[in-house]
């Protein structure tokens, strides 16, 4: 009985993205404080410059003085968010491009070092309001995850209870059972498969659904699945596995009214 397990290695990379996800929500926890806890700066004027729509939003205002406000936000950005918004933090993406990634070109443009703008207090409402929306996304992500991990865990369970079944099964040759006992055998891995049809019929439902927040669009689950495992050799685990279990319950089956039939 050659079967190949996936779901173990399925099981250890959900986790691995967990504390990812619940790291980087951390991130943004302290990021917002240091926001919350920087001081603006209330007295410089709205320049005529600064009336696009972009700059409306975030409320721009030139800078006059040492853009302190500004750099501490910078900072504060690249030592907690930022490490969790690279897939690489030694590729060439500067701070301001992942602020852009992560919080809107608008905001970026604003603490750009390049730029003229104060730390104004439309500009620290805004970023608030861009770091709640971006965390409100991360405890999606992470309630996601959980249900991928539920439904492992389930699949996992199965597995486990099945296979051990058939190995403790298959200590016994069939020829040491009258048709009553081979019969019941049969039975069991019937209910065995229905077990397993029943599985895959929740993992494709699962694979279907959508985790939402609120009335927004949400996180489909079939890309996040694809997402998880790219570079595992089973792009949807769970399936994979039952699938080839259910087959090798099948060919049991098959072998059982084989001796049935002998002894009719």
């Amino acid at each position: 009985m050659a079967l190949t397990n996936h779901l173990d290695r399925a099981t250890g990379r959900v986790a691995d993205e967990q504390d990812v996800i619940a790291d980087e929500r951390r991130a943004y926890e302290r990021f917002r404080t240091t926001v919350e806890t920087t001081a603006t700066d209330a007295h410089s004027t709205t320049s005529a410059a600064s009336t696009g729509a972009g700059a409306a939003a975030v409320g721009l205002q030139r800078r006059s003085r040492p853009d302190r406000g500004c750099s501490e936000i910078r900072a504060a950005f690249a030592e907690t968010v930022r490490p969790y918004s690279t897939d690489d933090i030694d590729r060439e993406e500067s701070v301001i491009e992942t602020l852009g990634a992560e919080l809107g070109d608008s905001i970026a443009a604003a603490l750009s070092p390049e730029t003229t703008h104060e730390f104004t207090p439309q500009l620290k409402t805004a970023i608030l309001a861009a770091v709640d929306d971006r965390h409100a996304e991360l405890a999606v992500m992470e309630r996601a995850l959980t249900r991928e991990a539920e439904s492992l865990q389930t699949a996992v369970e199965a597995y486990d209870d099945i296979t051990d079944r058939l190995l403790e099964r298959n200590e016994t040759s069939l020829f040491e059972f009258g048709f009553p006992g081979l019969r019941q055998r049969h039975e069991a891995l019937a209910a065995d498969r229905e077990t397993c049809e029943r599985l895959l019929e929740r993992r494709q439902e699962l694979l279907a659904s959508t985790t939402s927040r609120g009335g927004d669009a949400g996180i489909n689950h079939r890309t996040l699945v694809r997402y998880l495992y790219q570079s595992q050799p089973a792009t949807y685990p769970a399936l994979s596995t039952l699938v080839q279990l259910d087959s090798t319950l099948a060919d049991c089956q098959r072998t059982l009214r084989d001796h049935l039939t002998r002894r009719v």
